[in-house]
C-alpha cells in the first residue's frame, strides 16, 4: 500500500512538475513573444520614418535641382537669344 502511495506522489509531482516547467515556458515565451512583436513594431516605424525622411529629401532635391537648372536655362537664354527676344520682354515690361 505504501508503495503505491509512493508511486502515485512521485507520480503527482511529476505532473505537477511538468505543469510547473509548462506554465513557466508559457510565460517566457509570452513575455518574449510580447517583445518581439514591440521590437518588430519599432524596427517598422523607424524603417518608415527613414523612408519619409529620404522621400522628402528626394523631393525637396529634385525640386531644387528642377528650379536651379530652370532659372539657369532662362538665364542663358535671355543672354544668348536674339535681340527682339529681349525687346519682347521689354515692351511687356514698359505697359
Amino acid at each position: 500500500m505504501e508503495s503505491s502511495n509512493a508511486n502515485d506522489n512521485h507520480i503527482l509531482g511529476l505532473t505537477l512538475g511538468a505543469y510547473m516547467v509548462f506554465g513557466l515556458y508559457q510565460i517566457i515565451s509570452s513575455i518574449l513573444q510580447k517583445s518581439m512583436l514591440l521590437l518588430t513594431y519599432q524596427l517598422i516605424n523607424f524603417l518608415s520614418l527613414i523612408y519619409f525622411f529620404r522621400t522628402l529629401f528626394l523631393f525637396f532635391f529634385c525640386f531644387t535641382i528642377s528650379i536651379v537648372l530652370s532659372v539657369y536655362i532662362l538665364l542663358w537664354l535671355w543672354n544668348n537669344c536674339n535681340i527682339s527676344f529681349k525687346c519682347f520682354f521689354m515692351k511687356e515690361r514698359k505697359k
